[in-house]
């Protein structure tokens, strides 16, 4: 062993290998941070997935795309659009075009053709794409998590099912093992989810709205209160605010003055108003003024009708 070299030296990494694994942070010049390929690979492929799975946004019931082949999954939506996005196509029903031809699939004496009246059979959920002339499954497509191949539910979800032999076979028909004979098949389990979707009755809000419905119609007590009073003060071109509103002033102005003389006539008013929390009262200037916005629009909108059709008899 030569003099000054030490044991290190003989099983230290070769300056090529170090820097193949070193990044360079740009703020810091000097300072190298040891980064394992590894890491950075699957960084880079975890963004790409996350980039993928988010390309659809819901903007509307009228913006979705019917054709079954070329509709985006259910999980390219954000997750916080998806359940309207099933609902949104719940509302619109199967696609079920009928069309005077549909496309011929086979060979020979096996030519056959998509059937118009297997929409009677099956009319809840089978589906026909014009683009790719195949079958599908609405309830799969909605709420199915898996390609699972038993009931063949990545191919009523995704490809797309086209063997029309098989559809016409008894007991074997294509459709019938799509449903499964069991109730806790893909396509049932679909079928549940798509039931309690639409059961509003059984979601968690509307549990809570049903147990809060004696302070959902207070809060509409007061809304409608203000409104009144909003409507009042501005047919007759009365000042809304006062110099002291608070609870102790005399004369708090004649926007709260106004709701406590219809309290004095009506104890469910009154009820509301003086049950009603500190921000459950809806008497915020910006909310009169939102609402003094609301009839200003409505008599411009108003207006101009009237303006339009005087114009249109000239």
């Amino acid at each position: 062993m030569g003099k000054g070299k030490s044991i290190d030296s003989f099983f230290g990494k070769k300056r090529d290998e170090c820097e193949a694994n070193e990044l360079v942070v740009p703020d810091q010049p000097n300072v190298h941070v040891q980064t394992p390929l590894l890491l950075l690979e699957f960084e880079q492929q975890s963004h790409e997935e996350q980039t993928q799975t988010n390309d659809a946004i819901f903007r509307g019931i009228e913006t979705l795309q019917r054709d079954p082949a070329l509709r985006p999954r259910i999980s390219q939506y954000p997750v916080n659009q998806r359940d309207d996005v099933r609902r949104a196509y719940l509302k619109l029903g199967p696609m079920q075009p009928h069309l005077k031809n549909y496309k011929v699939y086979g060979t020979g004496n096996q030519k056959r053709r998509f059937q118009y009246n297997w929409f009677n059979l099956f009319p809840a959920w089978l589906e026909y794409s014009e683009s790719s002339h195949r079958a599908y499954c609405l309830f799969c497509f909605l709420f199915s998590t898996s390609k699972s191949k038993r009931g063949g539910s990545d191919v009523f979800t995704v490809h797309g099912f086209v063997k029309w032999k098989k559809v016409n076979d008894g007991r074997k028909c294509a459709f019938l093992n799509h449903i499964g004979s069991e109730p806790c098949s893909e396509h049932n389990n679909a079928t549940n989810a798509c039931q309690d979707l639409l059961n509003h009755r059984g979601h968690i809000e509307h549990a809570a709205a049903v147990g809060n419905k004696r302070d959902i119609e207070r809060n509409q007590l007061r809304v409608k209160i203000s409104i009144a009073s909003v409507k009042w003060l501005t047919s007759q071109s009365c000042a809304f605010r006062g110099h002291d509103e608070t609870a102790e002033s005399k004369n708090s102005g004649n926007f709260l003055e106004l709701r406590k003389l219809l309290a004095e006539f009506n104890p469910m008013v009154a009820e509301a108003i003086r049950d009603a929390k500190y921000n459950e009262q809806y008497i915020a200037p910006k909310i009169q003024q939102e609402i003094l916005g609301i009839y200003a629009f409505k008599i411009r909108k108003h207006i101009r009708e009237e303006i339009g059709d005087i114009l249109s008899t000239t």
